[in-house]
């Protein structure tokens, strides 16, 4: 079973919005279909959006002085290692909804 943390963390950091029939699903706690259009859809809009938080970690970290080593590891982050931190985030708050 998939569980859907990092789309979670997304939708309440207001990277993602859920559609109507997705949002309906989620509260009911009812299960996704794998590989239905809801799926394809959550899955793409969350790589895209962590792919868009990656870009503006970048942006931000290389108007700081690049001599302050926290800074130069965000230039560097990879896309798996936020997945990761979202994740890890998420799983802290059970009260997050999802599946």
């Amino acid at each position: 079973m998939v569980d859907y943390i990092v789309p979670t963390v997304l939708q309440q950091l207001g990277m993602l919005k859920y559609s109507s029939k997705l949002a309906k699903l989620i509260v009911a706690n009812n299960e996704i279909d794998s590989g239905s259009d809801e799926e394809v859809k959550l899955w793409t809009c969350s790589i895209y959006a962590v792919e868009r938080m990656k870009e503006l970690i970048s942006k931000k970290s290389g108007k700081q002085v690049l001599s302050n080593l926290v800074l130069v590891y965000f230039l560097l982050v990879l896309s798996v290692e936020l997945d990761l931190w979202l994740w890890s985030f998420g799983i802290q708050f059970p009260s997050l909804q999802h599946h």
